[in-house]
């Protein structure tokens, strides 16, 4: 029994409708999973950009009170309080705690013999703090009036700060250092203290500097965080588990019957997912983790803050449900709209394909008449649209058979004739093609089944080396031009491409490494195309077109190079890296190091020297690198500044030892007379828990507190190698910066300037003329200059002012440094600017500056007083600023 076939309107519409279930069986399958996927990816981004937000800012917060201890215990090292008045010390530190961060709680100093100094803020005003035999050992807390007088004295009784935690940590330690969180003295709330010894000349300890932070400014930080992200945030110390802040609204203290303060631990909060997530990264060091909790799953990150005495966790939190609602709503309404455009599609097209069947039954029927040989008939064309066109088709089909059959003796002489100029044409056309042939860029030649030659164009020739198309006509050409391959072995003809293609009726594109022989014996690079050429179904020979492939290999192995190796030092780059370090990865090559390499000092090098001088510093990192690379080791340059090693089979402790080497060994090098400087951190992968992404982020974390630390001694170092460059080259410089600093100095005690003004005063007027690092050794020289070369030496103000904007610790020199060539009338350099624009300390720089310079003008050893004297005398009002 024969099956029944479907109609096409049964066809047409059962596709439809698969094509619908298809699709929507395909949206719940791969897109909707993958929406799920992508937006549990984003809460996880959102949740660590939350952590690494707090992590920075609550960073930042605690480091400003270690940056206001360490720039002022200079001062206290100098008995500040022997120098100051009781007023002046009241002075200094309201200023200090008026000029930081609200929530710098107070600023304080104790000392060995119990005296205690600082300033507290209360609200929104700043109280003084004094306890010395003065006040009888008693603590007070008063504000000043516009006389320096206290007014609102408030007593606070005994208070002896050598009995405190935060002076006892820090004296003990003998550096700066975080004291554990306690109750605050004086107000009930929490707070950590940061203290440094200050010593005196004799290494002996004079006392303890503190600043202080009250927990609850970090818990309002917190709380803005939450509420801005959307999620939770909780601080703990890393060991204790202890409360610091949190957005969740828990106490993070409380205090039992007796007043004693009860911290908080992480284990009595409510949210189990806080506590999993610090849990996780304590046992298994996990800072990302999915924690479901009931119905709600959450995305947790934790990340640490490292300090001297200091070592606190920040965990965020985001739950899942406020993105996937809106996700499942959208799944449920595309499942709708789908079902309902299923149904309205198969309605149209029911009527659409009832309109078009019927004409294709009458264009069927008339197809049966015309096989049948009736040609009488005609249809009838009553639309424009395909079966319109279709139908005139086939009525120009019957009038064409019933002429050929009424008119076939005519039809017959017709072809006959138009076969003659067929024939015409084609030579023409043969001669045409010879003419293409010759005057293509691309050599062509055509082979017969046995592979022997039959035509050859000019450009062929060329390429293999041939004068005229008889010296290969007849010839085997895998013999003349494939017989060897690039390294001298023989290539038999049954391995031949070009004949494999020939023989099996397939089209060749050839490979990279394939060579054609010329007739001198040189072989040279090809790219060649085979197209068998086709009769009927027999294949009568083939047509082989190619190219000489040389100057484009080339090409090719150069860009090959370049976007593996970054092209200043010849080493891998970044996108290499990531391709290779993979393969690195494997248990065999366990445990695995990763060193994060970074160049200290390149900005300042490119700032002042140029970048020529900072693509140098570039190469000479790149080459002590590759030095101590070791056979097996990967080494890329990953950024502007920044390298990273891995070292397969280095435990930590040899991986740091290579760190050393490499560090000590660059340290060797100057480049642009500034001596070369790296940061290195280290951290090391010994099982596969441990993902190598992490390990390398470990590292390049270790670096960037590596840089932290030593940027101060860095900086310090930095411009001592600027100014001993510009003394070594010139030893009169270093006469006349050490002079000016001293000039400037008791020029500003003659004035009655504040102390912090006379300090700044003095370091300004050594620094003025560190500009001139820049300048050759014949300028720095000599006091006479052409117009080109005062235009030049001019330059150092510009460059000091650049040289010393780098950097945090002469930032406030920068300046009046670049400014201390300008002149009282406006005459002056670089901007012209004139009275009371210059700054007061670029004013007397410039009077200090000249004078020292006449007291020794030329050749003199000896001091001109009185002609220097005469030089200020004559610029006071033009040069010089008349009230100085």
């Amino acid at each position: 029994m024969a099956r029944k076939r479907l109609s096409i309107r049964s066809v047409l519409s059962l596709t439809i409708t698969i094509s619908f279930v298809l699709f929507a069986l395909l949206t719940a399958t791969f897109i909707f999973p993958r929406w799920v996927y992508l937006s549990r990816e984003l809460i996880g981004v959102k949740t660590k950009a939350m952590g690494e937000k707090a992590n920075d800012k609550v960073s930042s917060m605690v480091k400003l009170p270690i940056e206001i201890n360490e720039s002022n215990t200079a001062l206290f090292e100098r008995d500040i309080l022997d120098t100051f008045s009781e007023d002046g010390v009241n002075l200094f530190f309201l200023d200090k705690l008026n000029n930081t961060e609200d929530y710098i709680y107070s600023i304080t100093y104790g000392d060995e013999k119990g005296d205690y100094y600082g300033s507290r803020r209360i609200g929104d005003k700043v109280e003084i703090i004094r306890n010395n035999p003065s006040t009888d050992h008693q603590t007070w807390f008063f504000t000043i009036d516009w006389e320096g007088r206290p007014v609102e004295i408030n007593r606070s009784g005994y208070y002896d700060p050598r009995e405190r935690q935060w002076y006892q940590v820090a004296a003990a330690k003998g550096s700066s250092t975080f004291s554990p969180v306690l109750p605050n003295y004086y107000i009930d709330d929490l707070s950590i203290s940061v203290g440094v010894p200050v010593y005196g000349v004799e290494g002996e300890l004079l006392g303890v500097l503190a600043s202080h932070i009250l927990l609850a400014d970090i818990n309002q930080l917190v709380a803005e965080y939450g509420q801005t992200y959307e999620g939770e945030l909780v601080i703990v110390e890393q060991e204790s588990g202890s409360l610091i802040a949190n957005s969740v609204g828990s106490e993070n203290y409380s205090r039992s019957q007796g007043g004693d303060v009860i911290r908080t631990s992480i284990e009595e909060m409510d949210q189990e997912y806080i506590k999993k997530g610090y849990n996780n990264y304590i046992n298994n060091g996990e800072t990302s983790s999915v924690i479901r909790e009931g119905r709600e799953r959450y995305s947790v990150y934790v990340e640490s803050i490292e300090f001297s005495g200091l070592s606190w966790l920040i965990i965020s939190a985001i739950p899942h449900s406020p993105f996937y609602d809106p996700l499942f709503q959208g799944m449920y309404l595309q499942i709708l709209v789908t079902l309902i455009i299923i149904v309205l599609t198969i309605v149209a097209l029911r009527g659409v394909i009832r309109y078009y069947l019927l004409p294709l039954r009458e264009l069927s029927n008339f197809s049966e008449r015309l096989a049948t040989g009736d040609f009488s008939k005609r249809l009838k064309v009553v639309r424009e649209d395909e079966v319109g066109r279709i139908s005139r088709s086939f009525n120009h089909i019957a009038d064409e058979l019933y002429g050929l059959v009424t008119n076939l003796e005519e039809m017959v002489e017709k072809r006959s004739d138009e076969a003659k100029q067929a024939v015409a044409r084609l030579q023409v056309s043969r001669e045409r093609l010879r003419l293409i042939l010759d005057t293509t860029a691309e050599g062509i030649y055509g082979v017969n089944l046995n592979g022997e030659c039959v035509f050859i164009n000019k450009s062929g020739l060329r390429f293999l080396g041939y004068s005229k198309p008889e010296e290969l006509l007849g010839r085997n050409m895998h013999q003349m031009i494939c017989h060897t391959d690039r390294h001298g072995r023989p290539n038999l003809p049954e391995d031949c491409k070009i004949l494999k293609a020939l023989h099996n009726n397939i089209e060749l594109h050839s490979a990279e490494d394939d060579i054609f022989w010329r007739a001198d014996g040189s072989y040279f690079d090809v790219v060649y195309f085979v197209r068998p050429q086709v009769v009927g179904d027999e294949v009568t020979g083939a047509v082989v077109t190619f190219i000489d492939n040389t100057e484009r290999r080339g090409r090719e192995a150069q860009i090959a190079y370049l976007s593996h190796h970054d092209i200043l030092t010849g080493l891998y780059n970044r996108t290499y890296f990531e391709q290779l370090h993979p393969e690195l990865d494997k248990p065999k090559n366990y445990p695995i190091s990763a060193l994060f390499i970074d160049l200290n000092g390149l900005k300042i090098t490119n700032d002042i020297f140029g970048h020529n001088a900072g693509d140098e510093l570039v190469r000479k990192a790149g080459e002590v690198l590759e030095k101590n690379r070791r056979k097996g080791d990967l080494l890329a340059r990953v950024g502007g500044d920044e390298f990273v090693m891995l070292l397969p089979k280095t435990d930590l402790e040899r991986a740091r030892a290579i760190a050393k080497t490499i560090t000590d060994e660059f340290a060797s090098y100057s480049v642009a007379s500034l001596r070369c400087n790296i940061s290195i951190g280290v951290d090391t992968k010994t099982d596969d828990n441990q993902r190598i992404e992490v390990v390398l982020a470990n590292a390049e974390n270790e670096m960037y507190r590596i840089k932290s630390n030593s940027r101060s001694a860095v900086t310090k170092e930095t411009i001592n190698t600027i100014l001993s460059n510009i003394f070594t080259r010139s030893p009169k410089e270093e006469r006349h910066a050490n002079a000016v600093g001293t000039l400037c100095y008791q020029m500003g005690v003659a004035l009655k300037l504040p102390e912090t003004e006379l300090n700044k005063l003095a370091r300004a007027g050594y620094y003025h003329d560190i500009g001139k690092i820049t300048l050759p050794d014949q300028l720095l020289t000599r006091d006479e200059f052409s117009p080109e070369e005062i235009i030049e030496v001019q330059q150092h103000a510009i460059t000091g002012f650049r040289i010393l904007n780098l950097f945090d610790e002469t930032l406030d020199l920068a300046e009046y440094v670049y400014g201390h060539h300008e002149q009282w009338d406006g005459s002056g350099y670089p901007r012209g600017l004139m009275g009371g624009q210059i700054p007061l300390i670029s004013r007397i720089i410039a009077i200090c500056e000249s004078y020292e310079r006449a007291l020794y003008r030329g050749d003199n050893t000896t001091p001109q007083v009185e002609k220097a004297k005469e030089v200020i005398r004559n610029g006071a009002g033009s040069r010089f600023d008349p009230k100085l």
